[in-house]
C-alpha cells in the first residue's frame, strides 16, 4: 500500500468515543502498514495528535515521504505560537520542507495544518488571527503568500482599518461586505483593501450593497482592477462608472435570478441568446 488517508469528521454524539482519536492508537495501526510512502490524514478533534515530537518519532520509523494533515480541536489553546514553535524544528523546515498553518474556525475551535495541501479557497479580515499564523520562515513568508491561490477574500468593513502587512496576491474574487450603518473613511478604507488584496490579479469583484458604500470609493477601487471580468451586485447604480476592461455585469436578486450584460464599447446591452436563471 503505497497511500492511506485517514478522516475522521464529527458525525454524531458519541464520535469522541471513536478509539483513533487517540495517537497511541492510530500510531499502532499505520506501523502495520510497512510500504506506507504518503499518509494525508484529517481528525476532528484531534488535541491528542497536536503534538509534533510525536509525528516526528513516528515518521522517522517509516518510509513516508509524503505527510500532510489538518487537526481540529474543540478547545482554543492559550498560545498558538507555542504549538506552531514545535513545527520551527530543523526535522520539519528543513529534513520535511513543511510548512504549518493556525488558524481559528469558530469562538471555541481552532485547527492546524499542513499549508500546501489543505490550502484554504478564501479567506477574510474578518478574524482575530489575520494573517494566518504560519512557520514560513520571515525570508520566505512573501513567497508563500504570492503562492496562496484564494477563490474569495471577503472584506469587512472595519472603523480601525487594519492594514495588512503582506496581501495576498493570487485571489480571483474580491468581495466588499458593510453594514448599513457603518460610517466610512474613503480614503482608509481603500487603502486597507488594497493591502489585504492585490487588486491587479482579481476577476471577480462582488459589491454586497450601496447603502454606505460610496460611488468613489467602488470605482477607485476598480481602476486598480486591469484584469477584472465580471462585477457582480444585487442592484446596478446608474452612476456607477464601470471600466472598459470589465466583460460582464451580473446583477442578482433574492431569488438568484442572474440578468448578465455584455458589453459593447462603453455601453451595456443584453445578450441575445436566453438568460442564465438560477433558483
Amino acid at each position: 500500500m503505497q497511500t492511506v488517508r485517514v478522516s475522521k469528521v464529527k458525525n454524531g454524539p458519541n464520535f469522541n468515543l471513536l478509539p483513533f482519536t487517540s495517537f497511541d492508537f492510530l500510531e499502532k495501526c499505520l506501523l502495520k502498514l510497512i510500504k506506507l510512502k504518503s499518509l494525508i490524514i484529517e481528525i476532528f478533534d484531534a488535541s491528542d495528535l497536536w503534538n509534533s515530537n510525536h509525528w516526528e518519532q513516528y515518521l522517522r520509523k517509516t518510509s513516508i515521504n509524503k505527510f500532510d494533515f489538518r487537526f481540529k480541536r474543540c478547545k482554543l489553546v492559550d498560545s498558538p505560537q507555542n504549538i506552531l514553535d514545535q513545527f520551527r524544528s530543523k526535522f520539519w523546515l528543513e529534513e520535511r520542507r513543511l510548512y504549518v498553518a493556525y488558524k481559528k474556525t469558530g469562538r471555541t475551535t481552532a485547527e492546524i495544518y499542513s499549508l500546501h495541501y489543505f490550502v484554504n479557497k478564501g479567506a477574510s479580515n474578518n478574524c482575530g488571527d489575520y494573517p494566518p499564523l504560519l512557520t514560513v520562515p520571515t525570508n520566505l513568508y512573501k513567497n508563500i503568500y504570492d503562492d496562496y491561490p484564494l477563490e474569495i477574500y471577503n472584506y469587512f468593513n472595519k472603523t480601525n482599518y487594519k492594514l495588512s502587512n503582506i496581501p495576498f496576491t493570487n485571489v480571483k474574487c474580491l468581495a466588499l461586505n458593510s453594514n448599513e450603518n457603518d460610517n466610512i473613511n474613503q480614503q482608509k478604507y481603500i487603502d486597507s483593501v488594497a493591502s489585504c488584496v492585490s487588486l491587479s490579479k482579481i476577476q471577480i469583484f462582488s459589491i454586497g450593497s450601496f447603502d454606505c458604500l460610496q460611488t468613489e470609493i467602488i470605482e477607485s477601487i476598480l481602476t486598480h482592477t486591469n484584469q477584472l471580468k465580471e462585477v457582480m451586485m444585487k442592484e446596478y447604480f446608474t452612476k456607477l462608472i464601470l471600466p472598459e476592461h470589465t466583460h460582464s455585469l451580473t446583477l442578482y436578486s433574492m431569488f438568484y435570478i442572474y440578468f448578465v450584460l455584455v458589453m459593447y464599447g462603453s455601453k451595456f446591452s443584453p445578450i441575445t441568446s436566453p438568460l442564465s436563471v438560477k433558483f
